[in-house]
């Protein structure tokens, strides 16, 4: 049997372990629920087409995102014309961020239907100022003025966490064109001296359960739908932006641009911030109890030792 001191060393010892180890455990989960989230890494050039000729319109589609990994699978097409020109054309767009891209595509719309044109060339351009330049150069039809361009990529960091449980997604759009857009592909033109402005429609893609907290400009349009899947049916939350957009002539040095943002929520996120914040306080408040306990103890036992001697 341990000598009758050594019992009560564990007796004060214990609890103040104890009690540290589960205050040190709620410490760590109040943590992860109120660490502030890295600073979104930010972009002053905004999201803007180019090419050889004037194009009138470009579509968004925003449909996977993924939040931990910060990024977005997302299909653009841009409709433009070739209005008496030959030779090799050059379109695509300047995007913020990182782009991986995965898919191509170039259609020219003749009066019998649709053609496919092959792409002399195409890929993507890392520039200054954490911005990518997406092109692709193809020799026209003769007879055919209208073009439809996919492009296809998975657009990074356009997803940026504000909270624990919440995000936003923010779309700029851009009025200025990099400079390195001309210096690559000097048969793009510049806008004329007032401008272009082309229409834009944008869908951004939720899971069905988001929580969309605000949405700046307000959309047009939110739904609930399932995109083709097989026989799966998997429901998605979208919202729709139909607008027209003005891009300033040349280059310059006043980069400006109109943002689109969604913040939105997890619920499953937010329940588990729920969860952890209570496992916080019940951790914290169990292990002061113990810690209280052992430093009582441990004021017992030297009053004891005192009136012993």
């Amino acid at each position: 049997m341990p000598p009758r001191h050594l019992l009560r060393l564990i007796i004060v010892v214990f609890p103040i372990a104890v009690g540290a180890v589960l205050t040190g455990l709620g410490g760590f989960r109040f943590y992860e629920v109120t660490a502030p989230p890295p600073p979104a890494k930010l972009a002053p050039y905004g999201l803007v087409p180019f090419g050889s000729s004037s194009f009138h319109q470009m579509d968004i589609w925003m449909q996977n995102v993924y939040t931990k990994e910060s990024f977005v699978d997302t299909d653009i097409v841009l409709h433009f014309t070739l209005p008496g020109l030959q030779g090799e054309q050059v379109y695509g767009f300047q995007i913020p961020h990182g782009i991986e891209l995965q898919r191509v595509e170039l259609n020219a719309l003749g009066n019998g239907g649709s053609v496919r044109v092959d792409p002399t060339d195409y890929g993507v351009i890392s520039a200054r100022h954490n911005t990518s330049i997406a092109y692709v150069k193809f020799i026209d039809l003769p007879e055919i003025e209208s073009y439809d361009l996919y492009v296809s990529f998975r657009w990074r960091d356009v997803v940026a966490r504000w909270g624990f449980s919440s995000y936003e997604i923010v779309v700029p759009l851009g009025s200025n064109v990099h400079n390195e857009v001309y210096e690559q592909f000097p048969s793009v033109k510049p806008p004329g001296s007032t401008g272009q402005v082309y229409r834009l429609i944008l869908e951004i893609h939720l899971p069905a359960g988001v929580r969309v907290t605000e949405a700046v400009p307000p959309s047009y349009v939110e739904a609930i739908h399932s995109p083709p899947s097989g026989e799966e049916f998997i429901p998605r939350r979208y919202l729709g932006w139909d607008k027209y957009v003005g891009i300033k002539p040349g280059p310059t040095r006043s980069l400006q641009s109109e943002s689109i943002r969604v913040a939105f929520e997890l619920p499953e996120e937010s329940e588990l911030r729920g969860r952890l914040l209570f496992d916080s306080g019940l951790f914290i408040g169990v292990g002061i109890q113990f810690i209280i306990t052992g430093v009582h103890e441990a004021i017992k036992y030297r009053a004891e030792k005192r009136e012993s001697h």
